[in-house]
C-alpha cells in the first residue's frame, strides 16, 4: 500500500528515548510506556506516527485507547491515514498480552491563535518589542514543544511576555480557537 502521513527520520535523542523505553518492554506490550515505545519505533516502511497518547478505554478494562497524529510534507499536523492505523494495528498484534486490546484512534487537532496587548516603556519602539514577543511565542508554541493531552499553561505563556525586554503589563490575554 502506498505510506503517507510520513515522518523524516527521528533523531538521535529521539533513538536513544526509544531505546531506553524498548529495554524495558522485553518484546511485549504491559505497560503505557511499552505501548508508546512500540509505535515510536513502527519501522519507517509502514509509516510514522508523530505523537500518540494513550488512554484507558472507559468502556472496557482490559483496553486501551491509542491516540495518533501524523504530520505531512509541510510539517502540518494531519489526522493519521487509515492504512498507517491498519499497519500500526498489524504491528502492535504481535507485542500484545493476548487478552489485551488497543483501539487505534484519532486525536483531535487543535488550532489555537492568542490576541495580547501589552504596555511598552517609554521611549521603546512597540514594534521591535511585539516582534520580540510574537518570536518568542512562536518558539514556545513549536508542534516539537507539545505532545497529545499536554496542556497550555498560561502562566508559562504570560512569563514568557512578561520577561520581554520593555514590556511592562499585559493587558489582554485570550485564545481563541482558529478551527471553529
Amino acid at each position: 500500500k502506498v505510506i503517507s502521513g510520513g515522518e523524516d527520520e527521528p533523531s538521535i535523542e529521539s533513538l536513544r528515548q526509544i531505546a531506553a523505553l524498548n529495554m524495558n518492554s522485553q518484546n511485549r506490550v504491559v505497560s503505557r510506556e511499552d505501548l508508546l515505545a512500540r509505535v515510536y519505533s513502527l519501522p519507517n516502511n509502514f509509516g510514522r506516527v508523530f505523537r500518540a497518547a494513550v488512554r484507558d478505554n472507559p468502556n472496557n478494562p482490559q483496553a486501551a485507547q491509542l491516540y495518533v497524529l501524523s504530520r505531512n510534507s509541510s510539517s502540518n499536523l494531519i489526522i493519521s491515514p487509515d492504512t498507517l492505523k491498519e499497519n500500526l494495528a498489524r504491528y502492535l498484534s504481535r507485542f500484545r498480552i493476548i487478552s489485551d486490546a488497543v483501539d487505534i484512534l484519532d486525536a483531535s487537532i487543535i488550532n489555537l491563535g492568542l490576541n495580547y496587548s501589552v504596555t511598552i516603556t517609554q521611549g521603546a519602539m512597540s514594534s521591535v518589542v511585539i516582534s520580540n514577543i510574537n518570536s518568542k511565542l512562536k518558539s514556545y508554541f513549536k508542534i516539537e514543544n507539545y505532545h497529545i493531552d499536554q496542556p497550555i499553561k498560561m502562566g508559562e505563556v504570560e512569563n514568557i511576555i512578561l520577561n520581554t525586554p520593555d514590556v511592562e503589563a499585559i493587558t489582554n490575554l485570550t485564545f481563541t480557537s482558529k478551527t471553529g
